[in-house]
């Protein structure tokens, strides 16, 4: 075999690797019908809307039967890796406060979900949120983007990282101040620019700040230098001192070589370009592209969504 031959063959093979997914075996994550809930979950539960759940380290992803058993799977699988990240005492306290997540499926919206307010503000919303003790998620396509994993599965540890966030106070008290602090550093030194998501408030600036430190951020962020954890810590040492006393590690970053196999097919799924996974999202994320440019709904949208929901939720 020639030189050229070999190195073309060599060359094919590291690209089928770069472009495909391997696949894991998510059995562990079993689907169960939800009155197997643990009892305080099941306390004052619409199990008329809610009727299965997949447990993530003692956190359950639960649904109508509108949305898949394997968008059950692999969230509980991404939350997993999250949980068994952080440091003594916040999954306790996440727990004790029955954290749970609440998908929305075809045919649904995010006013589906019985625990959102009425009346409901958000027929028009897509991606996630969390409030309270509750982070609602929206199916959509779980298949890899130029990030290296998914959107909707970047949007879910962004949510998730409010929901930790939310028990601050309860595990460590002063962490939320020393968040403040940091905040109002990286505003008056410009770490961040000053239209990036993460400046928006210090509950999005620790998000994008947990995201970053399992590289589930976005391609932008890298190139501000945040693609990671350790440009997290070089860049914005003062963010980094807050996410280390809620994270350990990681033994576990969000990549697309660790989806769970789609229980319908048998063939590895298609790496997508962020272009194309951007036309598979709902219409109604189509905002103005200065909006867009660095926030996942538009920092406008997100904004009047949130001071309509402010009016019920405060």
């Amino acid at each position: 075999m020639s030189p050229l031959l070999r190195f073309a063959i060599l060359l094919t093979a590291a690209n089928w690797i770069h472009f495909s997914w391997a696949g894991t075996d998510c059995s562990e994550y079993v689907v169960q019908p939800i009155d197997k809930l643990p009892a305080p979950y099941l306390v004052g539960l619409n199990t008329t809307f809610y009727k299965k759940f997949a447990s993530a380290n003692g956190i359950p992803v639960m649904s109508s039967d509108n949305v898949t058993d394997y968008a059950l799977k692999e969230s509980a699988r991404i939350i997993q890796g999250v949980t068994r990240n952080l440091q003594p005492g916040f999954l306790d306290a996440l727990i004790a406060r029955t954290e749970r997540i609440s998908m929305w499926g075809s045919g649904e919206t995010a006013c589906s979900i019985p625990e959102v307010a009425r009346p409901c503000f958000l027929q028009h919303f897509s991606g996630g949120m969390a409030f309270d003790n509750i982070l609602i998620l929206q199916e959509t396509s779980f298949e890899c983007d130029d990030r290296g994993n998914a959107w909707i599965g970047r949007v879910l540890i962004h949510e998730f990282g409010h929901s930790i966030n939310f028990v601050f106070d309860d595990v460590q008290p002063g962490l939320q101040k020393q968040l403040d602090d940091a905040y109002a550093n990286a505003q008056a030194n410009q770490i961040w620019p000053p239209d990036e998501y993460a400046m928006t408030d210090d509950y999005e600036y620790f998000a994008v700040g947990e995201q970053t430190w399992f590289e589930a951020n976005e391609v932008r962020h890298c190139e501000m230098g945040f693609c990671n954890k350790s440009q997290l810590q070089e860049n914005d040492p003062e963010l980094y001192a807050v996410e280390a006393q809620a994270l350990t590690g990681p033994d576990w970053l969000y990549k697309c070589d660790e989806f769970c196999d789609p229980d319908s097919k048998s063939e590895p799924a298609k790496k997508r370009s962020v272009a194309e996974i951007r036309q598979l999202r709902p219409r109604f994320l189509k905002v103005k592209p200065g909006f867009r440019k660095y926030g996942y709904f538009g920092r406008k949208q997100k904004k009047v969504i949130r001071d309509d929901y402010s009016k019920l939720h405060g």
